[in-house]
């Protein structure tokens, strides 16, 4: 018996049209997953900052006095890379870092406030990825980064400040992360 096949007609516009939109559903997927990635990977490591002094014995690490992007001291196990890290990012003056369990922290106040906002801003990116394509976005974002700028001029007269300095790094870090969000989700 001859079978007649059964063939549907697609209308070339309908099926253009949902392409479109597995194709735009996929990149909204993907901004997804960079700022997914991005909560993971320096949350991660904002946890092995925080663990560390906790997890060494007190009087461990103290007096890291170095300089950035140079190892100014040998580290061993998973504590020792987490200093070894904060030893190549940070210049961990001593005099600048929060002590935790008699242990000094891999890097100092603004770096653990920036890390934390960076954190925290990319948390508030995921919430709101709709609204991260508007024009204001970057200018909050930078609007967020200067006012490290004005702590910086201010200590300059008042000398050391610790908590403002730690509370201009959430800002900048919170703003940068507007910054990183905005860039992902802007239309190009």
């Amino acid at each position: 018996m001859y079978k007649k096949e059964n063939k549907r007609r697609v209308n070339p516009e309908r099926y253009d049209r949902y392409a479109y939109l597995r194709g735009q559903y996929r990149e909204i997927m993907e901004r997804r997953d960079i700022l997914s990635a991005g909560i993971i990977g320096f949350g991660a490591l904002l946890l092995l900052f925080l663990i560390s002094p906790v997890i060494n014995p007190s009087g461990s690490f103290l007096g890291l006095d170095g300089s950035p992007a140079v190892m100014d001291h040998g580290w061993t196990g998973i504590t020792g890379f987490g200093y070894m890290l904060g030893d190549i990012l940070c210049h961990q003056e001593a005099s600048r870092c929060f002590v935790v369990n008699g242990n000094q922290m891999p890097i100092c106040i603004r770096d653990l406030g920036l890390l934390i906002g960076l954190v925290a801003g990319l948390v508030v990116c995921r919430l709101m990825e709709e609204r991260l394509s508007e024009k204001g976005i970057p200018l909050m974002g930078l609007i967020l980064v200067a006012i490290t700028g004005i702590e910086w001029l201010v200590e300059s007269f008042t000398g050391d400040m610790p908590m403002p300095r730690f509370l201009s790094g959430i800002t900048a870090g919170i703003g940068a992360a507007l910054i990183l969000g905005w860039l992902l989700y802007r239309e190009k």
